[in-house]
């Protein structure tokens, strides 16, 4: 141990070891076994060789408030209610504690104690300092400082029974140690009547913050004259604490246990109870009544040296008994602790430095003026616009994306499938038609056996109605698809301030366009209610069918639905045949010229052309009713109807022939028009340039483009944070 008066010479912490004070003169050696106590005045705690500076770099950057960020070396004094911790702490630092037979301390209090000359100190709420505390210039006034310093949470924040300030209390003195406690509210195990019920979770949750860091030496400060085991501290020690290697146990009030429970006391001293690799240490330190009769340090240390001077505490090792051994070993352990942790405190402090860097960059330049807002709306826009065409014009070698961001594989996928879909449910439709039912409720006054058109064309329109539905759910697939992606690439791309104005805009833009996707797409589906085709191709004649009316004899030669759905996609979405010279416009203009000319003359002509045979009457079905009604062709969801069970006749035969290669035609132009001029010119053309438009044309634009509050509030605080980082790096670097 140092001599007070002893000066020490500046010299590395290694070479530190090396230096050894005169020892002490034996006139001041204490009058029981316990260790030298140096020569500091009589009752005080001696000097320790603790180097002071690594404790000093520690404080300072403890001031800097940084303790909730980076975990510090230091002492937390923990004990349930009524402890001795108070007294303990008085005993240490010399100074008075509020002290009282209930609950006294409600906040956190952090003493910095170092060797000087002359007593001064300085008092700080939550590392600033606070003019409203007046600086205790005695040690007698540090207790009325820390009632004042409670007054005032109350003020500010009400009546509670725990707060979350931190009171910092730094003395210098003669006497004094190096050394840095923090003095935590004492556990309970439950409320009176004055305090919430809420207060043991509270001061539990206080507690926890602290001991929970793996940086903090833990002074569990227990009364013998309890039972140790279910002390609340040790549950908490065990609970933080598995290993046992951060607790330094200090077992207080060991003359008020009863006569011939001395054993057990010493049972715990030993760690037979439970292990602690930084030991036990009992101190015999005042009493209630002590303290109210005012003794002071210089009576408190004689009567403790003549208590253990008497058996069985004799027996216990000096190291372990009395506040001097007691003072040492803390320093000694705070120094062991300072110097391991400080290389991990200052790597520490480097990346917290440097991710806070990136978190400050990341908020961007400030935007104040209207063209930093137009600029910073031109740029994202302009980003996230490249990622999308990209992802439209099929450019995925960039990589930044995966394939369900593609969004013309996918667009091309839901193509084929649409069309497939109608393919399959044209011929579906064309053969569930009842043609024998709709030519008889359709005549007019054609002559018997004469070629109808009115007929040809509510069939076709009880077919073509039924794509309806299933073109409005592909384009609110599609749109839904490109929404999805293109908020997606938003939230990736997109400035954190910009990010909820984009995604508002971005969706109004494809809701807007898909509503004049299903606008175009009504207008082509009205346009196709109405027969009408350039394509050349041969139809089928009523010769194609020598033999319609045998049951032996396809009427119908339409290929499978099943072979219809794997048949390749053309185009966009199908693959067309070679036309054949015969033009559909020709036979829909023959049948509507001819619908006073018997159906002979037309089968007689052409038979004598081709087949130079002998013309066959085809058979003519009988009207079942002399009243027919045509069918309302504005029911764009109505059924085809039930085709009859009956076989169909030449005529019939050929009118279904008729309406199935027509209608098939139709599909296939009918979902060429669907993907290419409505659903590709409006939602992927120059899509870029388009949602640009839709962009900049937003009066409001520029109002939109602000911080939110909490980003507002990060770009004050992380400056501030990262400067004092910086300031902590230059601590350790002293």
């Amino acid at each position: 141990y140092l001599r007070s008066n002893t000066r020490v010479p500046k010299i590395g912490l290694l070479n530190y070891k090396r230096f050894r004070p005169d020892p002490p003169r034996r006139s001041e050696m204490p009058p029981t076994g316990n260790p030298p106590a140096g020569n500091s005045p009589a009752g005080h705690p001696p000097v320790l060789a603790c180097p002071p500076s690594l404790l000093d770099k520690v404080d300072e950057i403890r001031r800097l408030g940084l303790q909730d960020m980076i975990s510090l070396p230091q002492i937390a004094v923990v004990g349930d209610q009524s402890s001795g911790k108070s007294t303990l702490l008085e005993y240490i630092s010399g100074v008075t504690f509020p002290k009282d037979a209930g609950m006294c301390t409600c906040f956190a209090t952090e003493v910095s104690m170092r060797p000087a000359a002359e007593f001064s100190s300085k008092v700080f709420i939550n590392n600033i300092a606070d003019h409203r505390l007046e600086e205790p210039r005695s040690p007698e006034e540090v207790a009325g400082v820390i009632q004042e310093a409670k007054r005032l949470f109350v003020k500010e924040h009400g009546q509670k029974a725990i707060y979350d300030d931190i009171l910092t209390v730094e003395l210098n003195g003669p006497g004094l140690p190096i050394l840095t406690l923090v003095d935590l509210p004492g556990y309970i195990h439950t409320h009176s009547t004055r305090q919430p019920e809420s207060i043991v979770e509270e001061i539990e949750n206080l507690v926890q913050g602290y001991l929970n860091s793996p940086r903090t030496i833990i002074m569990a400060v227990i009364p013998v004259n309890r039972d140790f085991e279910t002390n609340v501290v040790i549950k908490h020690i065990r609970r933080f604490d598995p290993e046992g290697k951060r607790t330094l146990c200090v077992l207080t009030k060991p003359d008020q246990v009863d006569s011939g429970t001395e054993r057990a006391v010493l049972d715990v001293l030993s760690g037979k109870k439970m292990r602690l690799s930084r030991g036990y240490h009992i101190i015999k330190n005042k009493n209630y009544e002590e303290c109210q009769a005012g003794d002071s340090r210089a009576t408190t240390a004689i009567k403790e040296s003549k208590f253990f001077s008497r058996p069985p505490w004799s027996s216990i090792s000096p190291t372990e008994k009395g506040i001097a051994s007691f003072v040492a070993r803390l320093s000694d352990a705070l120094t062991a602790q300072v110097t391991k942790e400080l290389p991990g405190i200052k790597r520490e402090i480097q990346n917290m430095r440097e991710k806070l860097i990136k978190q400050l960059d990341s908020l961007g330049p400030v935007v104040g003026t209207d063209l930093e807002k137009s600029n910073l709306l031109q740029k994202n826009i302009n980003r996230i616009m490249q990622q999308i065409k990209f992802l439209v014009d099929g450019h995925y070698s960039g990589g930044r994306y995966s394939r369900k961001y593609f969004i013309r594989a996918r667009v091309q996928t839901l193509n084929r499938n649409f069309y497939k879909h109608i393919l399959c449910l044209t011929m579906e439709s064309v053969e569930a038609l009842d043609v024998a039912k709709i030519l008889q409720e359709s005549r007019g006054r054609e002559l018997r056996g004469m070629v109808q058109f009115d007929p040809f064309v509510i069939l076709c329109r009880k077919v073509i109605k039924r794509w309806s539905l299933p073109t409005t759910n592909h384009i609110t697939k599609i749109c839904s698809l490109v929404q999805s992606i293109s908020c997606e690439v938003i939230e990736k791309e997109c400035h954190k301030i910009l990010v909820d104005y984009f995604l508002e805009r971005m969706i109004e833009y494809i809701d807007n366009q898909q509503k004049k996707i299903h606008l175009d797409a009504a207008e082509i589906f009205d346009d196709e209610l109405t027969p009408l085709t350039c394509q050349e191709f041969d139809f089928p004649s009523v010769f194609d069918f020598p033999n319609v009316g045998s049951a032996s004899t396809p009427v119908h030669p339409s290929p499978p639905v099943r072979q219809l759905r794997e048949e390749p996609a053309p185009l966009i979405c199908q693959e067309y045949d070679v036309p054949t010279p015969v033009s559909v416009s020709k036979l829909l203009h023959h049948l509507s010229a001819t619908q006073l000319a018997p159906v002979s003359a037309i089968s007689t002509q052409r038979l004598a052309h081709t087949h130079k045979a002998e013309p066959v009457e085809e058979p003519v079905n009988e009207p079942e009713s002399e009243e027919a009604t045509i069918s309302d062709s504005s029911d764009l969801l109505a059924p085809v109807g039930r085709r009859s069970t009956r076989v169909d006749s030449a005529g019939d035969a050929r009118m279904r022939s008729f309406v199935r290669e027509y209608c098939k035609a139709a599909a296939t132009r009918y979902v060429d028009a669907i993907c290419l001029y409505v659903i590709e010119r409006r939602l992927f053309k120059k899509c870029d340039v388009r949602v640009n438009d839709w962009f900049m044309e937003d009066k409001s634009a520029l109002a939109r483009v602000q911080e939110s509050a909490q980003t507002s509030s990060w770009r004050e605080i992380l400056p501030a944070k990262i400067e004092n980082l910086s300031q902590a790096l230059a601590i350790l670097e002293k």
